[in-house]
């Protein structure tokens, strides 16, 4: 069990990883005093006779001394609530798109003789595609199976569904599969407008479903409008009259759109909103080469442009950043890359495809050859002590992935072959991340598995989405976030619970790092966002300057390398996150 997803009325529900396969599921707690063991058998029940993409897979039940759990799918992006409450909205496409995907899930549902009778926001869960989002129905907890209810008195206002959702019908104790209709109708109009028909206390709704019509805006395709009204005609005998019916419909709206979405956000009706801020700049030095590599550590900046390297040591006296001194060197070979690490740097060269290793060391300034090997493509993440080194290689047919002690290039475990992942994320000392594809499954998924410095592999995760530059924020390694390739979005992912969120930001990210509790977001052309572990974007500026690169400076303060009158500039940039100390 990984933690607390959320908690409803019955129970709560936890965010689970299968042990040996690594997958994620969803345990449901349901309190035996609020829900019985009869209920709780029969939710069960129900959700073992179906089986539909549309709607939530139960995998069966577990017990412990004190509590019972249903073992289901876990689904990534919460429920269709998180959704409509959000202050960024999906396109009118990709709402409709969900309703279609319900309204799959809930003709299984009916062909099977059961009625939802509580379909709403909360109980339609999502899970992110690379073509939007997956909808499923879950929470079968006052679902009805008509073949077994017939004959029974069901002129009782218990186990109803929510007020807000009900058809008039169920206000009188009845129900059909005509009722589960309207409360699409009621979540589809929900959904397109923001709010409910009707509202106010539960007696205000209940008259206004008994004896009011809707208020349908005028601005909505007429088609639509047709959509709701049919939905939500008072009279069961007046909606659609079946869930296939109100499908085909909405597939017809979805044909009559004349939406137009942009190639970079196909999904939102819209971009995060400028949160406009001041920042504080200050110009550190000038350097007279463009040097394409700049990183930083606790007490240097390192440059490297073709074989030149350059330290320049720093020092922050009175929150202002001085430079203290400065050595240029001469490197044998074509510099490829640059790995800081807490006392020093790692230099990479590549001649063709023969790659050199170097370290330089603070204290003694003395560059030292470390490791050489042949590689047409390789990938490479340092440890934050320098210690360990993560190394994939990629030479024509072979592929290898290992971790080498650095002090005596030691194999800290066995080489593996036939591996070579896209990306290589260090956590902190003792523990990183790869990331990495599986064409032979799905093109578009992103496979994460966590290793320890010692070489043991733990807990894996599949994402639905091709992902690109992955950061973990230092302060809180349970977040990370991740550029959505072919997409203007970033994706921020939450370990615990697992959830999966996208951003659609109104720059392309080409930097991406971690800033205390925040990320920062940044173009070449200079716009700079920052946004929370919440996903919210918090401040934003633009330097009006081209970004070489851009680095964090011990969560103190971002230090760039821009380019100003063809000259390197190397900038400070202060007080670029809210209530900044700084």
């Amino acid at each position: 069990m990984l933690s607390l997803a959320g908690e409803g009325q019955f129970g709560k529900v936890y965010s689970a990883i299968h042990r040996q396969t690594g997958e994620l599921f969803a345990l449901k707690q349901l309190d035996a005093q609020k829900f019985s063991t009869k209920k709780f058998l029969r939710e069960t029940r129900i959700l073992l006779s179906l089986d539909h993409e549309n709607i939530i897979r139960c995998q069966g039940l577990e017990h412990s001394k004190k509590h019972r759990f249903l073992v289901t799918e876990y689904c990534d992006s919460g429920t269709l609530r998180d959704f409509i409450d959000s202050s960024i909205s999906l396109n009118i496409e990709q709402k409709l798109k969900i309703i279609v995907d319900i309204l799959s899930g809930l003709s299984s549902v009916h062909l099977k003789g059961i009625i939802h009778r509580d379909l709403k926001p909360e109980n339609i869960l999502l899970t992110v595609s690379p073509n939007g989002w997956v909808a499923k129905i879950s929470d079968f907890g006052v679902a009805k199976i008509e073949s077994e209810d017939k004959g029974n008195d069901t002129n009782s206002l218990g186990d109803t569904g929510s007020p807000a959702y009900m058809a008039p019908e169920q206000f009188y104790g009845k129900y059909s599969y005509s009722s589960d209709i309207y409360g699409m109708g009621i979540v589809l109009y929900e959904l397109l407008t923001g709010k409910r028909p009707f509202s106010g206390s539960p007696k205000e709704i209940m008259i206004g479903h008994l004896n009011y019509l809707p208020d349908i805006p005028s601005d909505l395709p007429p088609l639509l409008q047709d959509t709701l009204k049919m939905a939500l005609a008072k009279l069961p005998s007046h909606r659609f009259r079946t869930a296939k019916e109100m499908k085909a419909q909405i597939l017809r709206c979805l044909l009559a759109l004349e939406t137009v979405t942009t190639e970079k956000n196909p999904f939102f009706d819209g971009y995060v909103k400028d949160v406009s801020s001041n920042f504080d700049s200050d110009t550190i030095d000038i350097l007279d080469d463009y040097f394409t590599l700049f990183v930083v550590n606790e007490s240097c900046f390192y440059f490297a442009y073709q074989n030149t390297f350059l330290i320049k040591e720093y020092q922050i006296i009175d929150n202002k950043l001085i430079i203290k001194s400065s050595k240029t060197y001469q490197i044998d070979g074509t510099i490829f890359d640059l790995k800081p690490f807490n006392n020093g740097c790692f230099i990479i060269t590549k001649d063709i495809n023969n790659v050199r290793c170097y370290s330089i060391n603070l204290f003694s300034n003395e560059i030292t050859f470390i490791y050489s090997f042949c590689a047409d493509n390789f990938l490479s993440a340092i440890a934050p002590n320098g210690n360990w080194l993560t190394l994939a290689i990629n030479d024509k047919l072979d592929k290898t992935f290992q971790l080498i002690k650095l002090d005596d290039l030691t194999c800290l475990m066995p080489e593996i072959e036939d591996f070579f992942p896209k990306e290589i994320i260090i956590l902190d000392q003792g523990h990183g991340l790869v990331s990495f594809e599986q064409k032979e499954i799905n093109k578009n998924y992103s496979f994460w598995k966590f290793f320890t410095r010692k070489g043991d592999w733990y807990n894996n995760y599949c994402l639905d989405l091709p992902l690109e530059n992955i950061k973990v924020n230092q302060k809180n390694k349970n977040y990370f976030l991740a550029r959505e390739k072919f997409t203007d979005y970033v994706v921020l992912i939450n370990l615990k619970p697992f959830q999966v969120k996208r951003i659609p930001l109104k720059l392309s990210p080409e930097f991406i790092l971690s800033f205390d509790n925040y990320f920062i977001c940044a173009n070449s052309l200079g716009k700079v966002l920052c946004l929370d572990l919440k996903g919210n974007l918090v401040s934003s500026f633009d330097l009006e300057k081209k970004i070489i690169k851009l680095n964090n400076l011990n969560n103190q303060m971002l230090v760039a390398s821009v380019l100003v009158n063809d000259k390197c500039h190397i900038i400070s940039l202060k007080n670029v996150i809210p209530f900044s100390k700084n």
